[in-house]
């Protein structure tokens, strides 16, 4: 309980899933998830490609467990500062790890502040790009990391920021159709997909998003093994994009960030595209279409909250239905492959009534599958709007 005064690091970036009970709250304990104290900065959640994992602290690393002065086991501390505080505190003998918990009284100097968890959009225009001399890819890579080549013909990228991060690839014989061993002879995989959300390195062109197999390492469950692959296939090669971005202190979720937008950038030249863009069609085709019924329908189930009643619903030709412009289809946008380029389009237009006053909004559906292509409310076609992938909404 002798007031003492120490330097550390918090751990940063902690998440859980949502719905879940978090066992801190249920114990009043803290943990090594949430609220170590360590002597080097530790990121505790991973992120990539929609998925996150989370990182541990270094087997034989020194490690404390913070609490707040208010007993909470939750305390907002700056990721590096000093502290005063105390240990062996009575009200947390209970607690499994009682001898590592220092009960924060005060916090006597902020040195860092915690970083953000959402990271900044990628800005492609100040990329630099490396184009392979047989015209097969182009690899983009941020500011501030460098491109070599090394002897077996690999790129490998690096960043002084984060000196232990390498992203490498290689192109080779299609031979990843399932999981093997990674290079280090001692890893196993498990593939998840990557699916780019846009075509960032192309310009003019409409070219379909890579979609590529991601395998984890390690213990092939996520991103705790300290390395990642994303392989993209095409041609009969497959173009391997490999991540080593290192565990526990190692671990640095700017690099992971950075591997994201490579990934997201790459492209492989010379592949199909969907140009030239058809013409919008003028008349209706030939069918079958879906009925009036069905369309209300389908429309009213694109909006989860009501009260809402269909007021008008007309059946008319590609071409009519982007003259009125009463949403935006995202037609000719290269990050938008699902536009169906429909026969006929069914325009529904939906009213309610919230808060005395009037809101209609229109809804594009496909009039021979239902495909929904966009919604969007009277007056804000452009702000609204967006086709959306199946099963996405």
């Amino acid at each position: 309980m002798t007031p003492v005064e120490l330097v550390a690091y918090h751990g940063e970036g902690y998440e859980w899933l949502p719905g879940r009970g978090r066992p801190e709250s249920i114990t009043g304990c803290p943990s090594a998830d949430s609220s170590p104290l360590t002597d080097e900065p530790l990121w505790l959640s991973l992120h990539f490609a929609g998925s996150w994992s989370s990182n541990s602290i270094p087997e034989g690393a020194p490690w404390l467990l913070a609490v707040g002065s208010d007993g909470s086991p939750f305390p907002d501390l700056p990721r590096l500062s000093r502290l005063r505080g105390h240990m062996g505190d009575p009200a947390f003998a209970h607690c499994a790890a009682s001898d590592r918990i220092f009960v924060v009284d005060e916090v006597l100097e902020t040195i860092e502040e915690q970083r953000p968890l959402e990271p900044a959009e990628a800005d492609y225009g100040d990329w630099q790009w490396h184009v392979d001399e047989e015209r097969r890819f182009r690899l983009g890579y941020p500011p501030g990391w460098r491109s070599t080549t090394t002897g077996d013909g690999a790129i490998q990228l690096r960043t002084d920021s984060v000196a232990h991060s390498v992203v490498s690839l290689r192109v080779t014989e299609a031979a990843r159709a399932a999981p093997t061993t990674g290079e280090t002879g001692g890893e196993s995989w498990a593939p998840n997909l990557f699916v780019q959300h846009a075509s960032p390195g192309v310009t003019g062109e409409l070219v379909p998003s890579l979609e590529g197999l991601i395998y984890y390492c390690g213990d092939g469950r996520g991103l705790t093994g300290g390395c990642i692959e994303v392989v993209f296939k095409d041609g009969g090669l497959d173009y391997v994009l490999r991540h080593e971005y290192g565990t526990g202190f190692e671990a640095e979720p700017e690099a992971l960030r950075a591997f994201n937008d490579i990934a997201n950038a790459f492209q492989i030249d010379d592949r199909a595209t969907v140009t030239p863009v058809p013409a919008p069609k003028e008349t209706l085709g030939a069918g079958p279409f879906w009925s009036h019924q069905q369309a209300e329908d389908k429309a009213l189930e694109m909006i989860p909250y009501g009260p809402w009643e269909v007021t008008d619903a007309e059946l008319v030709s590609e071409a009519d239905a982007l003259r009125l412009n009463r949403c935006d289809t995202r037609r000719d946008d290269p990050g938008n492959m699902w536009y169906p380029y429909p026969d006929g389009v069914w325009i529904v237009e939906l009213t309610g009534s919230f808060d005395d006053r009037q809101t209609v909004f229109y809804t594009y559906l496909d009039a021979e599958t239902g495909f929904h292509i966009c919604t969007a409310e009277q007056g804000r076609p452009a702000q609204t709007g967006g086709a959306m992938r199946p099963g996405t909404g």
